[in-house]
């Protein structure tokens, strides 16, 4: 047992050394800023208007989830100490600039969308046409924070996210009660505002005098091909939750059910951004192992950290989310209990077993199958749930979701082990 501790001990302190709390830290409050503005905003506005800004926010997570088609995630390999500085400034500008470009496209087709197409709440058409720039500062934010990270910043990672967490708040308190909703938007842009002029201070310091070299089809070639990984990644990391969340607002159109729905799914999906921190600090590591039998092991290692410590947040999560409704929601969301102690189990299978599984496939160099079977599981979910949601609800819906996560896990690691043991090429 005291060697146990020992280990445990010396494994925490390595990864102290090596920042990963820092990147736990930092992407956990980044992703959380809408949990921490929906606590003002469920205090000071009705159910009906916060269903009105959770429409227009799930519209644009698909926006957000493309994440510059995965070119604020790849930089993570192409920048950096060990790269040329005026190649690392390259790679910066092209990430911002075409990954920026995507999104705005993206944002403004989301808001045509909304004005020519019958949509179950009329009234996001107006929040969402103001929120047409929120995915594409969102995603500055995001590559600035990576850009820290590939450079071992951590501290400059996580202070980004403190920085967004906190002016968010602030603001959603001064905003709201001035301008009602609408605040939430202003609260929002003028945060990654500020973020952003932070990011592109601390990126100026790093290469201030260089001008960035002009990168060659090849070089853009690879930094897309690892994009596009990343791309899918993310997205069918969090595609099934939000098809989830439309097809409960476009079948059952009830703004009372997708407050409660928003509010019940909002605190245990944060876990998703644990196992993204976990991912991103252990993809480096494992894309240097040659070995397959320390690769395995590895791997194995941190699906076990996973469980422990995602685990361990979604049980205390289970315990006392009854007293957090009560005490930080109102007694008005007091009819979402039920919804969320299964949202819990539902997310703690997520992000503690399938998302590891998912989010470290590319690092192994086994991507295409990995993007297949997600696919494979996104129609089967989306398919299941346009037909039991109108029988079932939202229990129907969450059961669908956590049983179809259960199973794509399983072919994730399955589909590991089999590349670990069995198979040596790189696709």
């Amino acid at each position: 047992m005291t060697s146990e501790f020992k280990n445990m001990k010396k494994q925490i302190t390595h990864l102290i050394k090596g920042g990963f709390f820092h990147i736990l830290i930092g992407n956990t409050l980044t992703k959380m800023f809408a949990f921490i503005s929906s606590i003002v905003i469920v205090r000071l506005v009705s159910k009906e208007d916060f269903a009105y800004l959770s429409y227009a926010d799930n519209l644009y997570l698909y926006v957000i989830a493309i994440s510059g088609l995965g070119m604020s995630s790849a930089i993570l390999k192409y920048c950096g100490p060990h790269v040329q500085q005026d190649q690392d400034k390259a790679y910066l500008n092209y990430a911002i600039k075409f990954g920026g470009i995507v999104e705005l496209v993206l944002s403004a087709l989301v808001t045509i969308y909304v004005w020519i197409c019958n949509i179950p709440f009329q009234q996001s058409r107006l929040l969402v046409s103001i929120m047409i720039f929120y995915p594409l500062l969102n995603y500055i934010v995001t590559t600035f924070q990576s850009y820290a990270r590939a450079h071992f910043d951590n501290k400059v990672f996580a202070k980004i996210a403190l920085m967004q967490s906190f002016f968010v708040l602030l603001l959603s308190i001064i905003s709201i009660k001035i301008i009602g909703i609408f605040g939430m938007v202003f609260a929002r842009y003028l945060s990654l505002g500020i973020c952003c002029y932070f990011g592109y201070a601390y990126a100026k310091s790093k290469n201030y005098s260089l001008s960035p070299v002009i990168l060659g089809i090849k070089e853009k070639r690879e930094f897309m091909n690892l994009s596009f990984s990343f791309m899918f990644s993310s997205l069918f990391s969090m595609i099934m939750p939000i098809n989830e969340t439309f097809m409960i607002n476009n079948i059952l159109k009830d703004e009372i059910l997708s407050s409660n729905y928003k509010v019940s799914m909002l605190i245990p999906s944060q876990t998703m951004f644990i196992a993204n921190s976990i991912a991103i600090y252990f993809f480096s590591v494992l894309n240097n192992i040659a070995n397959k039998k320390l690769l395995w092991n590895k791997l194995k290692k941190i699906e076990i950290l996973s469980i422990g410590i995602i685990g361990g947040v979604s049980l205390t999560g289970f315990v006392l989310f009854p007293y957090i409704i009560k005490y930080i929601y109102g007694e008005k969301y007091s009819d979402c209990i039920g919804f969320s102690n299964m949202y819990w189990i539902v997310y703690g299978i997520n992000s503690s077993f399938r998302l590891i599984a998912l989010n470290l496939i590319p690092a192994i160099g086994k991507a295409k199958v990995a993007a297949i079977i997600s696919v494979i599981s996104a129609i089967i979910h989306a398919l299941s749930c346009y037909l039991i949601i109108p029988r079932f609800g939202i229990y129907g819906a969450g059961f669908v979701l956590g049983l179809i996560y259960l199973i794509s896990g399983f072919a994730y690691w399955i589909y590991i082990y089999y590349c670990c043991h069995f198979n040596n090429d790189k696709e």
